[in-house]
């Protein structure tokens, strides 16, 4: 009968600790609501972008790659439609939670408080957090910005346009004048001027008889 060792029996306990470990690390993700966002927002806040976007919803994330590829900001985007005005140690609120959606009350830096959206697909499934709304307005605002950008570069071009034409009208009508003053003087020139008949000389009248 074999009988393990010492060191045997410590490396087996530890291999056991070790799956025990691992296998309550799966559920050590947060199953309320609105520890689900502050993970997420601390996430963000230290800069682990790719672990804090799984936890966004679907509709969310394809929001932020969509934006990100259509825009260069110097910041993640969910960092400018929403997290930078929220106060970073605030405590959500639950205003609201039903079997798919949840309602969280966020204060933000100005003392206000915001709504942010949880959902998940059933009641078993994780909470994701939902910013589909913040992301939308700020992709308008993005798209209304590069559109008044694209119009500003546009009157600018057509400004430097009707300047140069301008300026082009400008020395031509000075021109003008005078190239009429300098014709008309040659024209004078050329005009020979008549000479005005040499009066006849008138004989004695005739004597009447």
């Amino acid at each position: 009968m074999f009988i393990p060792g010492r060191n045997q029996l410590i490396r087996f306990s530890v291999g056991i600790f070790l799956l025990l470990l691992s296998a309550q690390g799966c559920d050590l993700a947060p199953t309320k609501p609105e520890e689900m966002f502050v993970l997420y927002r601390d996430r963000m806040k230290n800069g682990q972008e790719t672990s804090a976007r799984s936890m966004l919803s679907s509709e969310s994330l394809n929001l932020v790659k969509k934006i990100e590829s259509i825009y260069r900001l110097d910041q993640p985007c969910e960092n400018v439609a929403i997290l930078n005005a929220l106060d970073p140690a605030s405590q959500p609120a639950i205003l609201r939670i039903e079997d798919t959606l949840a309602l969280l009350d966020v204060r933000t830096l100005k003392g206000v408080n915001r709504e942010i959206r949880l959902v998940r697909s059933d009641s078993k499934s994780k909470w994701t957090v939902d910013l589909t709304d913040e992301l939308g307005q700020l992709e308008n605002f993005l798209a209304a910005r590069k559109t008044l950008d694209v119009m500003q570069e546009q009157a600018g071009e057509f400004a430097a346009t009707w300047k140069a034409m301008d300026s082009q009208l400008s020395r031509k009508s000075l021109v003008e004048p005078e190239r009429e003053i300098r014709d008309s003087t040659r024209d004078v020139k050329k005009t020979p001027t008549k000479k005005p008949a040499k009066a006849q000389k008138k004989g004695p009248s005739p004597r009447e008889d």
